[in-house]
């Protein structure tokens, strides 16, 4: 007749894996958290892009920039886009929503993000170089 013994994991050992994975998501959930914010800017970059140039776009037909914009962002859950004229041009703003407005780039604030028709993009830190 045979004997069974069991086997299995003794509380140290389990304890040990615990604090493995524990380390690992301390140090894998901000990173994502941060990747996941800097998409989201990048999507803002890339409206406020395409804002301009339905401006500019309308300023070549019309010798004048369009007192509301051609294009607007149809997606504004993390940003929300605001266009005015300021003289002879405009600016354009993306203000962060919730949890997007903790995105920051070495210690600045990337919000709002702004761009005007000299392409004087604000803050410089958070744009792409």
């Amino acid at each position: 007749m045979k004997k069974y013994t069991l086997q299995g994991f003794s509380l140290i050992e389990l304890m040990i894996v615990i604090a493995i994975i524990a380390f690992l998501a301390s140090v894998a959930i901000p990173s994502y958290r941060s990747y996941v914010l800097k998409s989201q800017r990048t999507i803002a970059i890339t409206n406020l892009l395409k804002l301009q140039n339905s401006y500019e776009a309308s300023y070549s037909q019309n010798n004048q920039y369009p007192a509301a914009p051609t294009f607007m962002p149809a997606n504004t859950t993390y940003y929300n886009y605001t266009s005015a004229l300021s003289g002879s041009g405009y600016i354009l703003t993306a203000t962060a929503n919730g949890p997007q407005a903790n995105d920051n780039e070495s210690g600045t604030s990337c919000s709002p993000l702004t761009l005007n028709n000299s392409n004087v993009m604000a803050p410089a830190v958070c744009w792409p170089h």
